[in-house]
């Protein structure tokens, strides 16, 4: 690999890396929004920075991504395209744990509007087993 490859597939990487990080970050002010739009526009966005990341990976080998990795010349673009990728892990993750919030509150209103809401248990009786309690009643039906 000559230098100017090495230069070049870092620089790449790291616009990617800066493309999915800003795609990361759209999601998740659109997750904490309130229109779908924006959403579906940043998810585009994360998918298509995710598979130009993946495509750029096909293109060069592993034993060369580490020659990369242990070039002092290239140390500092290395920690910045490292840093990078390790903030698109972390947005990713909150992204991860706000769908999984609004999941379960969809799949609790839906329970509850389909009369099949069980509350937790929290009391229980001297054998340890849940006490039960009334059957819940529908707030809609169709």
């Amino acid at each position: 690999m000559t230098s100017l490859a090495g230069d070049e597939i870092l620089n790449n990487a790291t616009q990617l890396a800066s493309q999915l990080l800003q795609a990361l970050k759209d999601e998740h002010e659109a997750l904490t929004g309130t229109q779908v739009e924006p959403l579906v526009a940043a998810l585009e966005r994360k998918h298509q920075a995710i598979a130009e990341i993946r495509q750029a990976e096909q293109q060069i080998s592993g034993r060369d991504w580490q020659r990369l990795s242990e070039d002092p010349g290239r140390r500092g673009e290395w920690d910045a395209f490292s840093s990078l990728m390790s903030r698109c892990r972390r947005q990713n993750e909150i992204n991860g744990r706000i769908i999984h919030m609004r999941q379960q509150s969809t799949l609790t209103a839906l329970s509850i509007l389909r009369g099949q809401e069980h509350a937790p248990h929290t009391a229980y009786d001297a054998k340890g087993k849940p006490l039960s309690s009334p059957p819940p009643s529908r707030i809609a039906s169709a």
